[in-house]
């Protein structure tokens, strides 16, 4: 990961970017020289953008992204930075368009969804 030193802070074992109205653009847990705990990042507009945490630098746990206006638009899980279960898209409306299904960060099965809420696709593995 690579940053210009100026344009971070450190809070708490965190890094702390901002945009240059000073809103937080993201809060990084940082220890040893990788990612560590919760990462947040932020659209300038201060609506959380993506959630993740991290254990010595690897994805671990549920990882969610949002809208700029905070609409949940994907969910999955992580193991030692492999996806695992079932992981979820939905697009700007709340409305699901997409399950993916791993096993160890092997693909299972994948379905999607049509804007009509149409089940357009199913492929298993």
């Amino acid at each position: 990961m690579y940053w210009d030193p100026s344009q971070v802070e450190t809070e708490d074992g965190r890094l702390i970017f901002r945009y240059p109205d000073r809103r937080i653009r993201s809060s990084i847990g940082w220890e040893q020289g990788r990612l560590q705990g919760e990462s947040l990042l932020y659209w300038p507009n201060g609506v959380l953008k993506r959630r993740s945490f991290f254990v010595e630098g690897l994805r671990e746990e549920v990882e969610l992204f949002f809208t700029e206006e905070g609409i949940m638009t994907d969910r999955g899980s992580y193991r030692c930075g492999v996806p695992v279960g079932l992981h979820e898209r939905w697009d700007r409306s709340g409305r699901k368009i997409e399950e993916v299904v791993y096993d160890h960060g092997q693909l299972l099965s994948v379905v999607r969804w049509d804007q009509d809420g149409e089940r357009i696709e199913d492929v298993s593995s």
